[in-house]
């Protein structure tokens, strides 16, 4: 009976070390061949492992990425942009300054021209220098 056959990832990982290990096609078909099998794509997971140890002893070393997880990270940051955004907002209607108002401050701290091209760090800056002003002329825009 033969074993279970390998996975995408695990093939993968084979052709990473055929690349790192630098193999010419003839030495990694003939390293292949020692498995009894043409292609790493019929390879069993016992196979797998003898391969990998070989390619191990040869001088391969397995880098391990960190797992992505960009797609929450990234909608986490556009909520917090909008929060700042919106705040900038209404503190300027509370002052009675336009928009560009609050871009001219993003311009002077940062050298950018439009808000919506900061990060949110910046945009909390912005966002507290419009809340000094506020305080600094005594309207309700500064208070919390």
């Amino acid at each position: 009976m033969k074993g279970k056959t390998i996975n995408r990832a695990q093939l993968a990982l084979v052709h990473v070390a055929k690349a790192q290990l630098a193999l010419s096609e003839e030495e990694y078909r003939g390293l292949l061949g020692r498995f009894g099998v043409q292609s790493s794509k019929d390879l069993t997971q016992e196979q797998l492992e003898d391969l990998l140890e070989h390619f191990r002893a040869c001088g391969f070393r397995q880098r391990y990425k960190p797992k992505v997880t960009g797609a929450p990270e990234i909608r986490r940051q556009a909520r917090a942009r909008q929060a700042h955004l919106g705040l900038i907002e209404t503190t300027l209607a509370a002052l009675g300054m336009p928009w560009a108002y609050a871009e001219g401050i993003a311009y002077k701290m940062f050298g950018v021209r439009r808000l919506q091209w900061l990060t949110c760090e910046q945009l909390g800056k912005v966002e507290a220098a419009l809340v000094y002003k506020g305080r600094r002329q005594g309207s309700g825009a500064g208070r919390q």
